[in-house]
């Protein structure tokens, strides 16, 4: 701005300062562009890295494979439950496996209160006790004897088991005279069965027997199919092999396992007795049990 000796006009003095101002607003934004930080998200805060020992306390505990068991209790009415540990893999439906066992202790003498399942419980626990595991050939064989006899006389298992007949003994003196007997010998008070059987001491082969009842009387146990309607059978010696009195004594063979004729002994040449033919034959060991399918049966 020139001088001329009057005061400029304030329009001048702006005109005049107007450029600069325009530059120095230019500069000063271009400057805030530069300098000026994009906005990003707050850093996080990290934790720091745990130690070997935290690491380890940390740690959970390892759980030991199929260790678990579920518990369920079979009760006797009057003693105390007896467990049965079930593995893991088989807890499903836990209710259904838990179930009460009627006891089977007795003071009755004739088994008069006993159902079907008791009674045939109470026979394949005197008769097979100890072969429910080692040989369940015979004790299949047995309750299927037990299952045919009484089919075929029209009974039920109770009627039949509990069913006597005469049988001629000889006492102290030698004198012949007649009792009442039953048919499966240790429901007989004398023999060695006869206690067991009322008050069985094993209970878990007394589980097992009764559980092989229940089976047989609705049809679910199978076996080999040359023992399904066997009727008589005995454990003993051979009878093809040992044919006189004195033999078939020594060896717990039974005189219906000979042929025989109106009471009599049918002899061969050799004046032996003459073996009937079994319809099955189950190993045992020294003595083997030798199965029989009697159409008229005694």
């Amino acid at each position: 701005m020139k001088k001329t000796g009057r005061k400029a006009k304030w329009y001048e003095v702006a005109a005049y300062l107007a450029p600069a101002m325009i530059l120095a607003f230019i500069g000063e934004y271009a400057i805030g562009r530069r300098t000026t930080k994009t906005p990003t998200e707050p850093t996080p805060i990290v934790a720091p890295a745990p130690t070997i020992l935290e690491q380890i306390q940390r740690a959970p505990e390892p759980k030991p494979e199929r260790l678990e068991r579920a518990v369920t209790e079979s009760v006797f009415v009057d003693r105390s439950p007896v467990r049965e540990q079930i593995p893991v893999q088989n807890q499903t439906n836990l209710q259904e496996k838990i179930r009460a066992y009627p006891d089977p202790k007795t003071d009755e003498l004739d088994f008069d209160s006993d159902n079907d399942v008791m009674l045939l419980a109470r026979a394949i626990y005197g008769e097979a006790r100890g072969q429910i595991e080692k040989n369940p050939d015979y004790v299949y064989g047995v309750t299927r004897s037990i299952r045919t006899r009484a089919n075929r006389k029209g009974k039920s298992i109770r009627d039949f088991i509990l069913a006597k007949r005469p049988k001629k003994i000889r006492d102290k003196n030698g004198k012949e005279k007649q009792i009442d007997v039953f048919a499966y010998t240790c429901f007989n008070p004398g023999d060695v069965n006869y206690d067991n059987i009322r008050d069985p001491k094993d209970l878990e082969t007394w589980r097992k027997s009764y559980d092989l009842a229940e089976q047989a009387l609705k049809g679910g146990l199978n076996g080999r199919e040359d023992l399904k309607d066997v009727t008589n059978y005995f454990v003993g010696g051979d009878p093809e092999v040992h044919r006189t009195k004195k033999e078939a004594k020594e060896n717990g063979i039974p005189s219906w396992a000979y042929k025989m004729k109106a009471g009599k002994f049918i002899l061969d040449e050799n004046r032996k007795r003459i073996p009937r033919e079994p319809k099955a034959v189950v190993e045992m060991g020294k003595r083997d049990a030798y199965f029989y399918d009697f159409g008229k049966y005694f």
